[in-house]
């Protein structure tokens, strides 16, 4: 009953009055960021079709994917990339939306970005990291599974040459050093 409540008064507010966040730079950032919230897809749909802007970039580059993907709301990526969302557009830090969600450990919502053609080697700026680097480093063995499943590089290399490997040995997280090398790692 409160979730009913809560959504109703969100879908009043929509027609009342929310079309501030549809306008201006934020070109609707604001209001695919509740949606992502909410993971709702419904709520993504109605404000792209509002005239939210599905890529825009904040001051941080995140856009509204990389939130959605950081969250985990698996039900709005499907929606935002085919709304125009660059599904490798990358932050200030050059983090992808998988990137987050790796690091994050949301499973469905790297499978529903990897479904989408996200890059799994793009790397980050400051470590060369790729989401595989970061499921490892976060200890997300589930996250680990499903990027190798999807054709992550076992193998691939951070800016000092450290491996995900390597990395997993070095913190010894036994279930994500089978699963490496299950898929390869060496």
């Amino acid at each position: 009953m409160k979730k009913t409540r809560r959504f109703l008064i969100l879908l009043l507010l929509v027609y009342i009055g929310l079309w501030f966040a549809l306008s201006g730079t934020g070109a609707g950032r604001v209001s695919l960021q509740l949606a992502a919230q909410k993971n709702s897809a419904f709520l993504a749909r109605l404000f792209v079709g509002l005239g939210a802007n599905p890529g825009v970039k904040g001051e941080d580059g995140m856009t509204p994917l990389h939130f959605a993907a950081y969250l985990g709301a698996d039900q709005v990526i499907p929606v935002l990339i085919e709304k125009g969302a660059a599904v490798n557009a990358r932050d200030n830090e050059g983090r992808t939306a998988l990137h987050l969600a790796a690091y994050a450990g949301h499973v469905p919502a790297v499978t529903a970005l990897m479904d989408r053609r996200a890059d799994p080697e793009v790397r980050e700026n400051q470590g060369k990291m790729t989401a595989l680097h970061l499921a490892v480093v976060q200890k997300h063995p589930q996250a680990v599974r499903a990027l190798l499943e999807k054709g992550a590089n076992p193998n691939s290399r951070e800016k000092n040459g450290y491996t995900p490997l390597f990395i997993a040995e070095h913190e010894e997280l036994a279930d994500i050093i089978v699963v490496l090398e299950e898929h390869g790692a060496g």
